[in-house]
């Protein structure tokens, strides 16, 4: 839910030899899966929330690229309704084909009514056969964000006097522009239904649900969402999975998820830590997301806004999750420490750091090998973490004095474990 200016942009998924084997010259006809395991990253690159030329649009992913380690699956461009400066496919989409990248395109929309009444066929069937001539697989999502109240393409913008006849509008002109398409033949054509996370106004004919054109016309289901902490009078500290989970509910499972648009400001929390909980969102809540795509924009949206928020990216970017392939590393554990160090009278704090989203228990052996206590049990994001031990047994008694081994087990969403232990010194 961004304020732009309409401008030039296209998105893009990568192949980079994936098992999956997708191919960025794929055959018109072939719709873009979803990953076997895994999950899509891509981006909005756009640092000075300004349009710019190609070249200087080429530098600025390159750049994005370096800094997170990786290419991008999908590299997002935006496109107006009409007019020859906003025809796509266009030449940045035409330079991520060549790099291993498949064009994901947010293509807006225009009152409903004039697409429906058949008087913009000519500019849909133009775009048609714009992308059967293209010749390669490429994501669309028309008309996103249309159960908000600031699109003219939106349901409020397009209610009848007196009636609530928005979302049904929106969904004869999705059906009119997919048949044009189908028509033309420009079959590799990819259809992402996009919502905005929550309903505006929040009421039942708003709902996201009304404006679903149906399983024959959708090939993915979008979502929009930011957590804008307090940059806004209306805005909270959101995790990831708090902004997802609704339109989550509503179709994961039943149609592949893409999080179209999504980033995080500095201004309320801790950006890096939301970074982390949106990687443990999608590897252990959301399996149904198989496609991320970060808004790289201006100067609160940007992953670069702290060295801590670029790290926390940067690890989640060079995870097997989010590169289509069998995770066989197991998390690493390091750096175990106990405090108060030596003769402890009430609590210990047992501390380690993580390095990838990873389910934690600590199990407490006394010099016998026999576990006393274990702990935890909960996914964990990475980083620095730990927690307070009370010195008690299971059976809720003060252990006995003496040196204890506290060891660390963690364990990834494809199985993989390791261990790390330390001793501490109880009196």
């Amino acid at each position: 839910m961004l304020g732009r200016t309409t401008g030039l942009f296209g998105v893009l998924v990568a192949v980079l030899g994936l098992v999956l084997g997708l191919q960025t010259g794929a055959s018109a006809g072939s719709k873009i899966p979803a990953p076997a395991t895994g999950a899509y990253l891509g981006a909005f690159v756009d640092p000075n929330a300004r349009w710019d030329g190609i070249r200087e649009q080429e530098t600025e992913v390159a750049r994005f690229e370096q800094h997170i380690g990786r290419k991008l699956s999908i590299d997002h461009h935006y496109y107006g309704w009409s007019g020859s400066s906003q025809a796509f496919p266009a030449a940045m989409d035409r330079w991520d084909v060549a790099h291993g990248r498949i064009p994901l395109i947010s293509w807006e929309g225009t009152n409903l009514n004039t697409i429906i009444s058949g008087s913009q066929d000519s500019v849909i069937r133009d775009r048609a056969r714009r992308v059967k001539t293209f010749g390669h697989r490429v994501f669309i999502s028309w008309g996103y964000e249309m159960n908000g109240d600031w699109n003219s393409w939106s349901g409020p913008a397009n209610n009848s006097p007196g009636r609530h006849n928005g979302p049904a509008k929106f969904v004869a002109a999705w059906r009119r522009i997919h048949h044009i398409f189908a028509e033309v033949g420009a079959t590799n054509a990819t259809w992402v239904w996009t919502p905005n996370d929550r309903d505006v106004p929040s009421a039942a004919w708003n709902h996201w649900t009304k404006y679903y054109p149906g399983d024959a016309y959708v090939d993915w289901v979008g979502v929009d969402g930011y957590n804008w902490g307090k940059t806004k009078s209306w805005s909270t500290w959101t995790p990831f999975w708090a902004l997802f989970r609704g339109v989550y509910r509503s179709y994961g499972g039943h149609k592949p998820i893409m999080v179209v648009e999504t980033a995080s400001s500095e201004n309320g929390g801790d950006k890096a830590g939301w970074i982390s909980g949106m990687w443990t969102a999608l590897e252990y809540r959301f399996h149904g997301i198989k496609a991320v795509v970060w808004t790289d924009r201006g100067s609160d949206w940007r992953v670069e806004t702290s060295a801590a928020s670029t790290a926390s990216f940067r690890r989640m970017a060079l995870s097997p999750f989010m590169r289509q392939r069998k995770d066989t590393t197991a998390p690493y554990v390091g750096d175990l420490a106990s405090s108060p160090g030596g003769i402890v009278a009430t609590t210990a704090a047992l501390s380690y750091r993580l390095s990838e989203p990873a389910r934690i228990s600590i199990l407490i052996r006394n010099q016998s090998g026999h576990v006393v206590r274990t702990l935890g049990g909960a996914t964990v994001v990475p980083g620095q973490r730990g927690l307070s031990w009370n010195l008690k047994n299971e059976s809720g008694h003060r252990v006995a004095a003496g040196v204890y081994r506290w060891t660390v087990r963690a364990a990834d969403p494809a199985h993989n474990v390791r261990r790390a232990s330390a001793s501490i010194t109880i009196g």
